[in-house]
């Protein structure tokens, strides 16, 4: 099972400081999701920021143009063409921050990447979302699997992830959050199974096909 948003009204959140840095040049996190758009727009996947502009924001959020983009704060990176409208295929999105680079990653692979220095005081976003943000970017399509570290994945951690091996058995000690939303092993619902951060849902996201990989220990490829 998966989670489907409209577009509209659906979104999860949690208004909680679940990030953490030294300071705001000695910073390292990274996020993902599986996710199924169902047109071109644009639409948040998972991201974070403090409730105010785009100071402390981060995210991870689809365009109308088809592609994937990683926000930091009022800038971002734009990834290769991916989806068309009447989109059925699910794409693995991960993403990783730090003062000097960011990285997205699509479908395991490095799809973009920036190395200008960007400040952000992470400690300050307390507002973690999935399905939309602060700016009413609501994403309309499936998204399972999603899962937040204050850390930064290697390359090799996130090829793990979009074969399929849960985010629990992918630096786990580093987890801040771990929302199924569904899936072979857990219902379909806002729970964190990490650390507790259970989301809260406003509107109503509707229960879907999950995508085409069983996430226990080690993937399997469903038929």
């Amino acid at each position: 099972m998966a989670l489907s948003f409209d577009g509209s009204s659906d979104l999860l959140s949690k208004n909680a400081a679940l990030f953490s840095g030294a300071s705001d040049q000695d910073f390292n996190i990274s996020m993902v999701a599986w996710c199924r758009p169902d047109n071109k727009h644009q639409g948040t996947i998972i991201g974070a920021d403090n409730g105010s502009g785009y100071a402390d924001q981060f995210s991870i959020w689809c365009v109308s143009g088809g592609r994937f983009r990683v926000r930091y704060e009022s800038s971002y990176i734009t990834g290769s063409a991916a989806f068309s409208n009447g989109n059925s295929t699910w794409f693995h999105v991960a993403a990783v921050w730090e003062y000097s680079d960011r990285w997205l990653y699509l479908n395991g692979t490095q799809d973009a990447t920036n190395s200008t220095n960007r400040q952000m005081e992470v400690g300050n976003a307390d507002n973690l979302y999935i399905g939309s943000n602060r700016l009413d970017e609501r994403f309309e399509g499936a998204i399972a699997e999603t899962a937040a570290y204050n850390a930064s994945l290697t390359a090799d951690e996130i090829a793990a992830l979009a074969a399929g091996y849960s985010p629990l058995f992918i630096r786990p000690d580093a987890l801040v959050g771990y929302w199924p939303l569904g899936g072979i092993s857990y219902p379909a619902d806002y729970a964190d199974v990490s650390q507790g951060n259970d989301l809260t849902a406003t509107g109503s996201p509707a229960i879907v096909d999950h995508p085409p990989v069983i996430y226990p220990t080690s993937p399997a490829i469903l038929t």
